[in-house]
């Protein structure tokens, strides 16, 4: 089963240079959490640092997705709100985010 969109991996603003997994897990089930890291001057890809066997006893109801990121969300950026993927039509929604030396954000909607 593809999770991509259920994860949400963001720098941990209350502690510079940790991170934070924000899991959705769709049912209840057993799930892995492989998470990856090397040093920014190292070359090539990324090795396992670590794996996590996830028990979820209690699934996220609904249809529930993060908002997909792009390579340009880098260091010290964060999605405060939403934090689903899917907006309700007809309803104005508020986003608030935090890019560090951003000049200007836009939300452009879709076509």
């Amino acid at each position: 089963t593809d999770l991509r969109h259920n994860v949400v991996i963001q720098d941990d603003p209350g502690d510079v240079g940790n991170m934070t997994a924000s899991l959705l897990l769709p049912q209840v089930s057993e799930y892995k959490l492989q998470v990856s890291a090397k040093d920014a001057k190292e070359e090539g890809g990324y090795p396992t640092a670590i794996n996590y066997l996830i028990h979820c006893s209690n699934a996220v109801q609904g249809f529930l997705q993060f908002p997909q990121s792009f390579s340009n969300w880098g260091s010290g950026c964060q999605l405060h709100e939403p934090q689903n993927k899917f907006l309700p039509a007809g309803q104005q929604t508020h986003f608030k985010v935090t890019i560090p030396e951003a000049v200007d954000v836009v939300i452009i909607p879709p076509d």
